[in-house]
């Protein structure tokens, strides 16, 4: 069964984990390959770390081992980024237990799980939105935060077919895209929230007057 915690991982990534409860019955875990099962901890600064997602190279995967847990918690490798599907820059889950992740230059893949939580399904469900950092399950509805594409947008299936037939821009910001338009957050206000760098640039309009929060 897997756990309720997710391994938070660098902004680029080609791989998945989940942080699973081992109760004392549960079944031995996967072996795992043995090319990683003795690997030694990588020695880079964590701002290159990224560099350590390498495209097209399974020697790049992080190795589980090296990764430390809470106690009484376990790490698996899901699954590594299959070939066209980029670095993995943002991710949520939606009300199915289904995740959708970011791909770094643009689009969004979704992943089905089984019963053993290995992934048994994944399709592109969005391919043109740009680099989005940011991504949230919320009110029946998948809200992007898509930096390269200067927007927040609200992706919804209106016929219950599993895809999004409808594609809403709720929210244009100019300015550049470096320090740019990150995660996305529900509040317990029933409000999401924008988690945006010192690039994106807000019209007047949009801007509170009762903010205490200036650049």
């Amino acid at each position: 069964m897997i756990g309720s915690r997710v391994m938070k991982l660098p902004r680029c990534s080609r791989f998945l984990f989940f942080f699973s409860v081992l109760p004392s019955t549960a079944a031995e875990p996967l072996p795992l390959p043995p090319s990683t099962s003795t690997a030694p901890i990588p020695q880079i600064e964590a701002y290159d770390s990224w560099k350590l997602a390498t495209p097209g190279d399974p020697a790049s995967v992080t190795p589980p081992t090296t990764i430390m847990a809470p106690e009484g918690f376990s790490v698996e490798l899901v699954r590594a980024a299959a070939s066209g599907e980029d670095s993995w820059i943002g991710m949520t889950f939606d009300d199915a237990g289904r995740l959708y992740l970011a791909m770094e230059e643009k689009g969004i893949l979704r992943f089905s799980f089984g019963e053993n939580g290995q992934v048994t399904a994944s399709d592109i469900v969005e391919s043109e939105l740009k680099e989005c950092r940011g991504l949230l399950w919320a009110y029946d509805a998948l809200y992007v935060n898509a930096n390269d594409s200067k927007g927040l947008f609200r992706l919804r299936d209106l016929d219950g077919d599993d895809q999004f037939e409808e594609k809403t821009l709720l929210l244009t910001t100019d300015g550049g895209v470096g320090h740019g338009r990150n995660h996305l957050r529900l509040g317990p206000d029933g409000f999401i929230y924008l988690v945006h760098g010192n690039n994106p640039l807000l019209a007047p309009s949009d801007e509170s007057p009762s903010s205490p929060y200036r650049h």
